[in-house]
């Protein structure tokens, strides 16, 4: 393995720039946040519930390398009128406590949202200490897997798959295609960046060579995101999902993976448009 660390993939929402349907959560400074409801009718998950799919019976195991303060996962459900359910807090080795920059908020976001459309699931967050040597992104995966704690697993961590090189992409191949033979579903978090995976986030130009995120560059796991919604001012009851965009930061297709293909086609450039609410993940 090498000294690389995975990087949490959420970014705080930035101001609306057009009208937009207003939702039922305001905040005091202006901004709106999306609530479960909302998430179910966007994206049409109301027939599942109907249906009594809500996670029943179901376990979702989280890869972190923070802990997390599980009362606000608590105030989280409280507030958006879910049911009490508390996630399972997995320490594999040393406790890291709660980690700054952003770390936090990434698990929280995870555990959260997990809850909030899998309702009734048991949410497990792994938590993993780096060390010198070892991600504690890297550590919890192995875990997971190791131990097949749960029939999903999801990741919202990143890294450059051609900084990870091909022994990095080797072993995050090996590992997703263990959990395949487990029966796993690997779900990682595919970011806003498509094919500027190598660019830090506040870079206006893509300048490092194509690159999609080593972490889902398998084709054993598959990568979620790239989509946001728009709310119909015209008729607030109506919301879609919007494709991306064109940008200067992404001047190219999003391109395959380097040492793990898959079938499929190309996507088409992206980037997150700035007057669309953002969908966590």
């Amino acid at each position: 393995m090498h000294d690389f660390h995975a990087a949490p993939m959420h970014r705080a929402a930035g101001p609306k720039t057009r009208g937009q349907a207003a939702p039922a959560w305001l905040g005091g400074n202006g901004n709106d946040y999306l609530a479960p409801a909302d998430f179910a009718t966007i994206y049409d998950v109301g027939p599942l519930y109907i249906s009594s799919i809500d996670g029943t019976g179901q376990s979702i195991a989280i890869v972190g390398r923070t802990n997390i303060n599980i009362a606000d996962v608590q105030t989280f459900r409280s507030l958006l009128g879910l049911p009490a359910n508390n996630p399972t807090i997995v320490l594999n080795g040393p406790n890291p406590g709660i980690l700054p920059g952003g770390e936090e908020g990434e698990a929280v976001l995870d555990v959260e949202w997990s809850g909030a459309v899998a309702r009734k699931a048991a949410i497990r967050l792994v938590v993993s200490k780096s060390t010198n040597s070892s991600d504690g992104v890297t550590l919890s995966a192995q875990y997971i897997v190791n131990k097949n704690l749960a029939p999903i697993v999801s990741a919202s961590f990143s890294e450059c798959e051609l900084a990870m090189g091909a022994a990095g992409s080797q072993f995050w191949n090996g590992l997703w295609q263990q959990a395949a033979a487990q029966g796993m579903t690997v779900l990682i978090s595919s970011g806003d960046s498509g094919a500027a995976g190598c660019d830090a986030d506040s870079a206006d130009m893509a300048t490092n060579p194509q690159s999609v995120n080593g972490l889902c560059s398998s084709p054993f796991s598959t990568c979620v995101g790239l989509t946001e919604f728009s709310a119909d001012t015209a008729n607030p009851g109506a919301s879609g999902k919007c494709a991306y965009r064109p940008s200067r930061r992404e001047p190219v297709a999003s391109g395959r993976a380097l040492c793990a293909t898959r079938p499929g086609v190309r996507g088409s450039s992206i980037r997150r448009e700035s007057s669309s609410s953002r969908i966590p993940g």
